[in-house]
């Protein structure tokens, strides 16, 4: 009951998000390669899984996405639970640094599959997911993370020397340097694309299939170029 409202009552909602940070403990089952869109990482014997989503069935059909970390260890079947991701991550790739480090990269997106996962007030039960780079160390077990508007809606390519290549939806490249967190524009390719796999190759080339991507290519001079004798440039045309 409220005073000097005419006893009249309403409902308040609230609460706090508890983030485990996890004990190293061990378990027969993994719950990130349970989920959807996960990232999963191999090195030798050892397989680290994180994120991904997964329905629950209500009313309506809601979906969750999860900060879970994991280390799979194939010798034994044991699973040893990590500190979580620093957000939620609805879905992404992960890739081994090396020995110590694995790199995870989150994609953004308008939203979950479906319908999302919300509490009486409408608020997300968990932070919407975004398209956050992070690192975790094995070593020192925590993560650094970077979020870049620029790299959202990016995905991970592949890793060359010390530095991350994303690819964007829109034909943006970038280079993220895993010690500094320093992000590089790189070359286009010549056509937009959206969906599909790319992989980088160890000479430094970018390799991109399926998915949809513009049909045409055109020439015309690139209109950055201030020279008087600017070559012809091939640019994608069309949508997707």
């Amino acid at each position: 009951p409220l005073p000097n409202d005419g006893g009249c009552c309403r409902r308040q909602t609230g609460g706090d998000r508890l983030v485990w940070t996890g004990d190293g403990t061990g378990r027969d089952r993994s719950l990130s390669l349970g989920r959807k869109e996960a990232a999963v990482a191999h090195r030798g014997d050892i397989t680290f899984a994180a994120g991904g989503w997964e329905s629950f069935g209500f009313s309506f059909t809601a979906t969750q996405a999860s900060a879970v970390a994991e280390l799979i260890d194939h010798r034994n079947g044991r699973v040893r639970t990590l500190p979580p991701l620093p957000h939620p991550l609805l879905a992404g790739r992960a890739m081994w640094l090396d020995d110590d480090r694995v790199l995870v990269k989150a994609v953004a997106r308008a939203g979950l599959p479906g319908r999302s996962f919300r509490g009486i007030d409408d608020r997300s039960l968990e932070h919407d997911p975004g398209g956050f780079l992070a690192i975790y160390s094995m070593r020192r077990g925590t993560w650094s993370s970077l979020e870049d508007a620029r790299i959202a809606s990016a995905t991970l390519v592949g890793i060359t020397g010390s530095e991350a290549v994303l690819m964007g939806p829109d034909a943006r490249v970038w280079a993220v340097n895993s010690g500094n967190f320093s992000v590089r524009e790189l070359p286009r390719p010549v056509q937009a694309r959206n969906g599909g796999v790319s992989r980088i190759l160890p000479d430094g080339r970018i390799v991109v299939a399926g998915g949809v991507t513009q049909s045409e290519v055109i020439q015309a001079i690139d209109a950055d170029c201030g020279r008087p004798d600017c070559p012809l440039r091939d640019f994608g045309y069309g949508g997707l």
